[in-house]
């Protein structure tokens, strides 16, 4: 893990550098399946093409990504929903740092249904569905004796298959699970994210129940592995959402708009309030006036 952890901020510059693309780089077959929801379908369509990179629709309006991919309009299912102005929320890890994940509302909703959050971190070796808009399957690669293919030009959206390797990671100020790209011994479709597949998602089947357990925001290649290219032995990092329960929490209840609501009430507010209590000490006072009370016959 330290070895990829070292040089993942370059292979995430790698990455935005790129030409925008759509789907987890496949293993299986020659690479060009998985373009359907699978037969037991975890949420293919509550996954979405935000500028030429990957989105989430968690429900009640509100979208996840990884907080590097471009604020824009997501689609789902074909269909583009309008960012909701000033709703961008860039979620704080358990450290106290920004993480590389955002939240924002988009409107109208889509007719999705809300996803299950995964509530802990997902079991290491447990099998995940990725679905992503990384980059198809190119040629095939070489370098240093590890093998793999190179990123292809063309995109579409993939699901792919893996196993959690490590959990309960702090990679680039975030709380992450780990993945490894496994030549021998591997699951059905075992899959490596690719240029554009940030902000895809990760779902983990648990007591029968699909859970949305992360949102991909980098890879680990090997020490000065060239870009573009999946080997087998690098590793794909997820943000592990269990970590960012609280603020996902208080978004989907409406906490969340309320608690900035009210900060905003308050910092208008109170100026106004301090200059009333300033004015009203000096009502309080008095000054006489000519107008006498019909009662006593003294000046009001």
């Amino acid at each position: 893990v330290t070895r990829r952890v070292r040089i993942l901020v370059l292979a995430l510059l790698a990455l935005l550098a790129s030409p925008p693309a759509s789907a987890v780089l496949l293993a299986t077959g020659d690479g060009t399946g998985n373009t359907q929801p699978p037969a037991d379908d975890p949420g293919w369509y509550s996954v979405g093409n935000q500028a030429g990179a990957t989105a989430v629709y968690l429900g009640e309006g509100w979208v996840i990504t990884a907080n590097h991919v471009s604020n824009a309009n997501p689609v789902f299912a074909g269909v583009s929903y309008t960012m909701v102005p000033g709703s961008v929320q860039q979620l704080q890890g358990p450290g106290g740092g920004l993480a590389d994940l955002k939240i924002f509302r988009v409107n109208p909703f889509p007719p999705l249904p809300a996803l299950a959050l995964l509530p802990g971190p997902p079991p290491v070796n447990s099998e995940v569905v990725m679905i992503g808009r990384g980059r198809d399957r190119g040629a095939a690669a070489s370098w240093n004796g590890f093998t793999g293919w190179y990123h292809g030009s063309t995109a579409t959206m993939r699901w792919g298959t893996n196993r959690v390797s490590a959990a309960n990671l702090d990679v680039l100020s975030t709380r992450a699970f780990e993945m490894s790209f496994s030549q021998t011994g591997g699951t059905p479709f075992e899959a490596q994210a690719a240029t554009g597949d940030s902000g895809g998602a990760v779902f983990v089947k648990s007591g029968g129940v699909w859970y949305l357990a992360g949102i991909l925001f980098a890879v680990g290649p090997y020490q000065n592995q060239p870009s573009n290219r999946a080997l087998f032995g690098d590793a794909t990092y997820a943000a592990q959402l269990s970590a960012y329960a609280a603020t996902l929490d208080a978004v989907a209840d409406g906490r969340t708009d309320w608690v900035h609501l009210l900060k905003d009430f308050t910092e208008d507010f109170n100026p106004t309030l301090a200059k009333a209590a300033k004015d009203m000490a000096k009502v309080k006072a008095g000054k006489e006036t000519d107008v006498k009370c019909e009662l006593c016959g003294k000046p009001m």
